[in-house]
Protein backbone atom coordinates (compact mmCIF):
# COMPACT_ATOMS: atom_id res chain seq x y z
CA UNK A 1 0.00 0.00 0.00
CA UNK A 2 1.50 3.46 -0.38
CA UNK A 3 0.99 6.18 1.73
CA UNK A 4 0.28 9.68 0.04
CA UNK A 5 1.66 12.38 2.16
CA UNK A 6 0.61 16.17 1.91
CA UNK A 7 3.39 17.71 3.17
CA UNK A 8 3.37 19.98 6.52
CA UNK A 9 0.11 21.21 7.73
CA UNK A 10 -0.25 25.08 7.06
CA UNK A 11 -0.11 27.40 9.85
CA UNK A 12 -3.29 29.54 10.43
CA UNK A 13 -4.10 32.60 12.62
CA UNK A 14 -7.26 31.72 14.87
CA UNK A 15 -9.61 34.53 14.37
CA UNK A 16 -10.99 34.72 18.18
CA UNK A 17 -7.56 34.63 19.63
CA UNK A 18 -5.13 35.62 17.13
CA UNK A 19 -2.70 32.61 18.32
CA UNK A 20 -1.11 30.53 15.31
CA UNK A 21 -2.21 27.31 15.12
CA UNK A 22 -1.60 24.25 12.41
CA UNK A 23 -4.70 23.53 10.26
CA UNK A 24 -7.01 20.57 10.61
CA UNK A 25 -7.35 20.64 6.59
CA UNK A 26 -9.22 21.18 3.97
CA UNK A 27 -12.63 21.42 7.06
CA UNK A 28 -11.06 23.74 9.39
CA UNK A 29 -12.87 25.88 11.21
CA UNK A 30 -10.45 28.81 11.13
CA UNK A 31 -9.93 29.08 14.87
CA UNK A 32 -7.63 26.77 17.51
CA UNK A 33 -8.64 23.85 19.44
CA UNK A 34 -8.57 25.55 22.61
CA UNK A 35 -11.14 27.93 21.10
CA UNK A 36 -12.70 25.57 19.93
CA UNK A 37 -13.36 23.80 23.16
CA UNK A 38 -14.68 26.94 24.59
CA UNK A 39 -17.17 27.52 21.88
CA UNK A 40 -18.46 23.61 22.49
CA UNK A 41 -19.61 24.73 25.56
CA UNK A 42 -16.51 23.22 28.16
CA UNK A 43 -17.15 25.08 31.55
CA UNK A 44 -13.31 24.49 32.29
CA UNK A 45 -11.54 28.16 32.72
CA UNK A 46 -10.05 28.97 29.81
CA UNK A 47 -7.54 31.14 32.28
CA UNK A 48 -6.44 28.06 33.99
CA UNK A 49 -8.04 29.52 36.87
CA UNK A 50 -5.84 33.05 37.09
CA UNK A 51 -8.07 35.66 38.84
CA UNK A 52 -6.29 38.42 37.69
CA UNK A 53 -6.25 37.14 34.21
CA UNK A 54 -10.32 36.55 34.51
CA UNK A 55 -10.20 40.31 35.54
CA UNK A 56 -8.48 41.61 32.75
CA UNK A 57 -9.75 39.77 30.64
CA UNK A 58 -13.23 40.89 31.76
CA UNK A 59 -12.47 44.49 31.53
CA UNK A 60 -11.18 44.32 27.87
CA UNK A 61 -14.42 42.57 26.78
CA UNK A 62 -16.60 45.04 28.47
CA UNK A 63 -14.91 48.01 26.68
CA UNK A 64 -14.87 46.21 23.36
CA UNK A 65 -19.07 45.88 23.99
CA UNK A 66 -19.26 49.16 24.84
CA UNK A 67 -17.24 50.13 21.19
CA UNK A 68 -19.53 47.95 19.43
CA UNK A 69 -22.84 49.53 20.91
CA UNK A 70 -23.80 52.65 19.58
CA UNK A 71 -25.87 53.69 21.82
CA UNK A 72 -22.80 54.72 24.01
CA UNK A 73 -20.82 57.72 22.46
CA UNK A 74 -18.83 60.34 23.57
CA UNK A 75 -19.39 62.66 25.68
CA UNK A 76 -17.95 64.54 29.17
CA UNK A 77 -21.23 65.85 30.13
CA UNK A 78 -23.14 62.42 30.36
CA UNK A 79 -19.89 60.10 30.97
CA UNK A 80 -20.23 57.08 32.69
CA UNK A 81 -22.17 55.36 30.64
CA UNK A 82 -25.44 57.88 31.27
CA UNK A 83 -25.63 57.00 28.38
CA UNK A 84 -22.15 58.29 27.07
CA UNK A 85 -18.18 57.87 28.10
CA UNK A 86 -15.22 59.70 27.87
CA UNK A 87 -11.72 58.59 27.76
CA UNK A 88 -11.29 58.37 30.90
CA UNK A 89 -14.86 56.97 32.16
CA UNK A 90 -14.75 54.64 29.86
CA UNK A 91 -11.49 52.46 30.90
CA UNK A 92 -12.67 53.48 34.83
CA UNK A 93 -15.63 51.99 34.93
CA UNK A 94 -14.46 48.58 32.35
CA UNK A 95 -12.13 48.28 35.09
CA UNK A 96 -14.12 48.84 38.10
CA UNK A 97 -16.78 46.51 36.97
CA UNK A 98 -14.12 43.68 36.24
CA UNK A 99 -13.69 43.85 40.23
CA UNK A 100 -10.86 45.98 40.60
CA UNK A 101 -12.44 48.71 42.59
CA UNK A 102 -10.00 51.43 40.71
CA UNK A 103 -13.15 54.40 41.77
CA UNK A 104 -13.57 53.55 44.90
CA UNK A 105 -9.79 54.71 44.77
CA UNK A 106 -10.49 57.47 43.64
CA UNK A 107 -9.87 57.27 40.05
CA UNK A 108 -12.51 59.82 38.16
CA UNK A 109 -10.30 61.45 35.46
CA UNK A 110 -6.50 61.06 33.80
CA UNK A 111 -5.14 63.25 36.71
CA UNK A 112 -5.77 60.87 39.20
CA UNK A 113 -5.82 57.34 37.31
CA UNK A 114 -2.11 56.45 38.22
CA UNK A 115 -2.41 56.65 41.79
CA UNK A 116 -6.05 54.60 41.96
CA UNK A 117 -4.79 52.18 40.06
CA UNK A 118 -1.63 51.54 41.53
CA UNK A 119 -3.51 51.27 44.73
CA UNK A 120 -5.43 48.70 43.34
CA UNK A 121 -1.83 46.60 42.27
CA UNK A 122 -1.32 47.94 38.62
CA UNK A 123 2.76 48.05 38.27
CA UNK A 124 4.03 50.45 36.06
CA UNK A 125 5.49 48.33 32.86
CA UNK A 126 8.85 49.32 30.69
CA UNK A 127 7.76 48.67 27.29
CA UNK A 128 8.17 50.35 23.62
CA UNK A 129 5.73 53.10 23.13
CA UNK A 130 6.77 53.92 19.68
CA UNK A 131 5.45 50.42 18.50
CA UNK A 132 3.97 48.79 21.38
CA UNK A 133 6.28 45.78 21.44
CA UNK A 134 6.45 44.34 25.04
CA UNK A 135 2.55 45.16 25.55
CA UNK A 136 0.34 42.64 26.88
CA UNK A 137 -3.80 42.65 26.21
CA UNK A 138 -4.78 44.46 29.03
CA UNK A 139 -2.33 46.88 29.83
CA UNK A 140 -3.79 50.68 30.84
CA UNK A 141 -2.21 53.18 28.99
CA UNK A 142 -2.15 57.04 30.26
CA UNK A 143 -1.18 60.00 29.43
CA UNK A 144 -1.82 61.85 33.28
CA UNK A 145 -2.61 65.45 31.20
CA UNK A 146 -5.53 64.49 28.71
CA UNK A 147 -5.90 60.75 27.20
CA UNK A 148 -6.24 56.94 28.19
CA UNK A 149 -7.07 54.08 26.58
CA UNK A 150 -6.91 49.70 26.84
CA UNK A 151 -4.06 47.90 24.89
CA UNK A 152 -6.10 44.84 23.38
CA UNK A 153 -3.22 43.08 21.80
CA UNK A 154 -2.65 42.28 18.16
CA UNK A 155 -1.68 46.27 17.72
CA UNK A 156 -4.78 47.43 18.87
CA UNK A 157 -6.50 49.31 21.40
CA UNK A 158 -10.07 50.50 22.41
CA UNK A 159 -10.50 54.12 23.40
CA UNK A 160 -12.98 56.73 23.80
CA UNK A 161 -11.55 59.63 21.39
CA UNK A 162 -14.37 62.24 20.69
CA UNK A 163 -17.71 63.30 19.84
CA UNK A 164 -16.83 63.39 15.45
CA UNK A 165 -19.14 66.86 15.79
CA UNK A 166 -21.76 64.71 16.81
CA UNK A 167 -22.86 66.07 20.98
CA UNK A 168 -26.20 64.66 20.90
CA UNK A 169 -25.95 61.44 22.85
CA UNK A 170 -24.85 57.94 21.33
CA UNK A 171 -22.32 57.44 18.79
CA UNK A 172 -23.91 58.45 15.71
CA UNK A 173 -20.73 57.60 13.36
CA UNK A 174 -19.28 54.35 14.84
CA UNK A 175 -16.14 56.19 15.69
CA UNK A 176 -16.93 57.96 18.87
CA UNK A 177 -15.91 54.96 21.30
CA UNK A 178 -13.99 52.31 18.79
CA UNK A 179 -11.04 49.68 18.46
CA UNK A 180 -8.29 51.01 16.17
CA UNK A 181 -4.63 50.75 15.78
CA UNK A 182 -2.09 51.51 18.10
CA UNK A 183 -0.53 54.97 18.72
CA UNK A 184 1.51 57.09 20.66
CA UNK A 185 -0.21 59.57 22.17
CA UNK A 186 2.02 60.31 23.57
CA UNK A 187 1.46 57.85 26.73
CA UNK A 188 2.84 58.99 30.18
CA UNK A 189 2.73 55.61 31.86
CA UNK A 190 2.02 52.23 31.15
CA UNK A 191 0.48 50.21 33.94
CA UNK A 192 -0.56 46.42 34.12
CA UNK A 193 -2.60 44.78 36.73
CA UNK A 194 -0.35 41.45 37.13
CA UNK A 195 -1.67 38.09 36.35
CA UNK A 196 -0.06 34.73 35.13
CA UNK A 197 -0.07 35.22 31.39
CA UNK A 198 1.38 31.70 30.99
CA UNK A 199 -1.69 29.80 32.16
CA UNK A 200 -3.48 30.09 28.54
CA UNK A 201 0.46 29.23 26.78
CA UNK A 202 -0.23 32.91 25.31
CA UNK A 203 -3.76 32.81 24.47
CA UNK A 204 -5.66 36.06 24.49
CA UNK A 205 -9.51 34.39 24.77
CA UNK A 206 -12.41 35.39 24.27
CA UNK A 207 -14.78 35.66 26.87
CA UNK A 208 -17.33 36.20 24.98
CA UNK A 209 -17.00 34.50 21.27
CA UNK A 210 -19.83 36.52 19.87
CA UNK A 211 -17.59 39.54 20.38
CA UNK A 212 -14.25 39.36 18.32
CA UNK A 213 -11.82 41.14 17.96
CA UNK A 214 -11.47 43.87 14.88
CA UNK A 215 -9.73 42.96 11.84
CA UNK A 216 -6.21 44.87 11.55
CA UNK A 217 -7.33 48.09 10.21
CA UNK A 218 -4.31 48.70 7.98
CA UNK A 219 -5.36 51.06 5.14
CA UNK A 220 -5.11 49.40 1.61
CA UNK A 221 -7.63 51.46 -0.64
CA UNK A 222 -10.32 53.68 0.52
CA UNK A 223 -12.02 54.70 -3.17
CA UNK A 224 -15.29 54.60 -1.11
CA UNK A 225 -13.87 57.89 0.91
CA UNK A 226 -11.46 59.17 -1.63
CA UNK A 227 -11.15 62.30 0.99
CA UNK A 228 -9.59 60.58 4.04
CA UNK A 229 -6.09 60.45 4.63
CA UNK A 230 -4.86 57.90 6.90
CA UNK A 231 -2.23 55.53 8.05
CA UNK A 232 -0.90 53.37 5.18
CA UNK A 233 -1.40 56.70 2.53
CA UNK A 234 1.26 58.67 1.01
CA UNK A 235 1.90 61.77 -1.64
CA UNK A 236 1.85 64.91 -1.86
CA UNK A 237 -1.68 65.62 -0.10
CA UNK A 238 0.37 63.13 3.05
CA UNK A 239 3.34 65.96 2.45
CA UNK A 240 0.94 68.90 2.78
CA UNK A 241 -0.34 67.84 6.44
CA UNK A 242 2.67 67.10 7.72
CA UNK A 243 3.95 70.83 6.73
CA UNK A 244 0.94 72.09 8.05
CA UNK A 245 0.87 69.80 11.35
CA UNK A 246 4.64 70.97 11.72
CA UNK A 247 3.84 74.52 11.30
CA UNK A 248 1.12 74.61 13.91
CA UNK A 249 3.94 72.27 16.17
CA UNK A 250 2.47 69.09 16.26
CA UNK A 251 4.79 67.06 14.15
CA UNK A 252 8.23 66.79 14.87
CA UNK A 253 9.33 64.17 12.09
CA UNK A 254 10.61 64.80 8.73
CA UNK A 255 7.95 65.85 6.37
CA UNK A 256 8.35 63.19 3.57
CA UNK A 257 4.99 62.43 2.62
CA UNK A 258 4.06 59.27 4.31
CA UNK A 259 1.33 58.59 6.77
CA UNK A 260 3.02 56.34 9.37
CA UNK A 261 3.09 56.39 13.10
CA UNK A 262 4.47 60.15 14.05
CA UNK A 263 1.99 61.76 11.40
CA UNK A 264 -1.24 59.18 13.04
CA UNK A 265 0.29 60.58 16.44
CA UNK A 266 0.61 64.64 15.17
CA UNK A 267 -2.80 64.23 13.48
CA UNK A 268 -4.37 62.86 17.34
CA UNK A 269 -3.24 65.48 19.07
CA UNK A 270 -4.23 68.44 17.00
CA UNK A 271 -8.00 66.38 17.16
CA UNK A 272 -7.32 66.27 20.61
CA UNK A 273 -6.76 70.22 21.13
CA UNK A 274 -9.24 71.36 18.58
CA UNK A 275 -12.24 69.07 20.34
CA UNK A 276 -12.80 66.70 17.24
CA UNK A 277 -12.71 62.36 16.70
CA UNK A 278 -9.19 61.15 18.25
CA UNK A 279 -9.66 58.54 14.93
CA UNK A 280 -6.21 59.67 13.74
CA UNK A 281 -7.50 60.24 10.03
CA UNK A 282 -7.69 62.80 8.42
CA UNK A 283 -11.23 63.48 7.34
CA UNK A 284 -13.46 66.44 6.20
CA UNK A 285 -13.80 68.06 9.75
CA UNK A 286 -10.05 67.56 10.65
CA UNK A 287 -8.88 68.88 6.88
CA UNK A 288 -10.88 72.10 7.76
CA UNK A 289 -10.13 72.78 11.37
CA UNK A 290 -6.51 72.32 10.10
CA UNK A 291 -6.79 74.63 7.31
CA UNK A 292 -8.56 76.90 9.34
CA UNK A 293 -5.72 77.13 12.02
CA UNK A 294 -3.33 77.37 9.46
CA UNK A 295 -4.71 80.13 7.48
CA UNK A 296 -4.31 81.71 11.01
CA UNK A 297 -1.11 81.14 10.96
CA UNK A 298 -0.79 82.94 7.85
CA UNK A 299 -2.19 85.86 8.39
CA UNK A 300 -0.82 86.75 11.91
CA UNK A 301 2.85 85.44 10.80
CA UNK A 302 2.74 87.29 6.81
CA UNK A 303 2.76 83.76 5.31
CA UNK A 304 6.30 82.46 6.08
CA UNK A 305 4.88 79.31 7.67
CA UNK A 306 6.74 76.50 5.73
CA UNK A 307 10.28 74.67 6.63
CA UNK A 308 12.73 74.75 4.08
CA UNK A 309 11.23 77.96 2.07
CA UNK A 310 13.79 80.45 1.06
CA UNK A 311 13.33 84.06 2.84
CA UNK A 312 15.02 87.44 2.60
CA UNK A 313 16.05 88.53 6.25
CA UNK A 314 15.76 92.14 7.00
CA UNK A 315 18.99 92.12 9.22
CA UNK A 316 18.90 92.81 12.86
CA UNK A 317 19.37 90.00 15.83
CA UNK A 318 18.69 86.73 15.58
CA UNK A 319 18.24 85.17 19.24
CA UNK A 320 19.98 81.55 20.95
CA UNK A 321 16.18 80.71 21.50
CA UNK A 322 12.41 81.15 20.34
CA UNK A 323 11.65 84.09 23.49
CA UNK A 324 15.07 84.98 24.16
CA UNK A 325 16.00 88.92 24.08
CA UNK A 326 19.62 88.60 23.28
CA UNK A 327 21.34 87.49 20.60
CA UNK A 328 23.69 88.34 17.73
CA UNK A 329 23.07 91.17 15.27
CA UNK A 330 23.43 89.90 11.24
CA UNK A 331 23.56 91.65 7.76
CA UNK A 332 20.54 91.40 5.52
CA UNK A 333 20.32 88.78 2.91
CA UNK A 334 18.78 85.05 1.84
CA UNK A 335 18.20 82.74 4.48
CA UNK A 336 16.19 79.08 4.51
CA UNK A 337 13.66 78.49 7.70
CA UNK A 338 14.76 75.63 9.17
CA UNK A 339 12.34 75.76 12.41
CA UNK A 340 9.08 77.18 13.23
CA UNK A 341 7.63 77.64 16.92
CA UNK A 342 4.39 79.02 16.99
CA UNK A 343 3.33 81.27 20.15
CA UNK A 344 6.79 82.46 20.96
CA UNK A 345 8.69 86.20 19.96
CA UNK A 346 10.32 85.09 17.76
CA UNK A 347 9.15 81.79 15.85
CA UNK A 348 11.51 81.22 12.72
CA UNK A 349 14.88 79.73 13.02
CA UNK A 350 16.83 80.78 10.36
CA UNK A 351 20.09 79.07 8.83
CA UNK A 352 22.51 80.74 6.27
CA UNK A 353 22.53 80.71 2.62
CA UNK A 354 25.81 80.19 0.00
CA UNK A 355 25.79 84.04 -1.07
CA UNK A 356 23.13 85.63 1.00
CA UNK A 357 23.60 86.02 5.39
CA UNK A 358 25.08 84.07 7.90
CA UNK A 359 22.27 85.25 10.14
CA UNK A 360 21.80 81.78 12.55
CA UNK A 361 18.95 82.08 15.05
CA UNK A 362 15.30 82.80 16.09
CA UNK A 363 13.34 85.67 14.54
CA UNK A 364 10.14 87.42 14.19
CA UNK A 365 8.32 87.75 11.37
CA UNK A 366 8.65 91.36 10.79
CA UNK A 367 12.12 90.45 10.14
CA UNK A 368 12.21 88.06 7.32
CA UNK A 369 10.23 88.74 3.32
CA UNK A 370 9.17 85.73 1.97
CA UNK A 371 10.08 85.01 -2.07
Amino acid sequence: MSIIINGPAETLTCKYCGRDYLSRGKKDPGYCKECERKMKGDTAPISGGDEGFDKVENYVQMAIRIANDNTHGYSQANRNGYPDYDCSSLVCNAVQNSGIPVMDKGASYTGNMRNAFMACGFVPVSVNLANCAGMERGDILLNDQSHTAIYIGNGQIVQAGGSDGHPEPGDQTGREIQVMRYYNFPWSIVLRYPHNTQTTDGINPVVNPDILPYEDPTHINHEDYPYIMRYGDWGKEVLEIQKKLKALGYYKGEADGKFGDQTMAAVMQFQERNRLLMDGEVGPLTKAALDERYDEVEDKVTGVVELGQIVEFLGGKARVSANANFGMSYNPGKVKITAVRLGSKHPYHVSPMQGGSDAYGWVDGSQIKGE
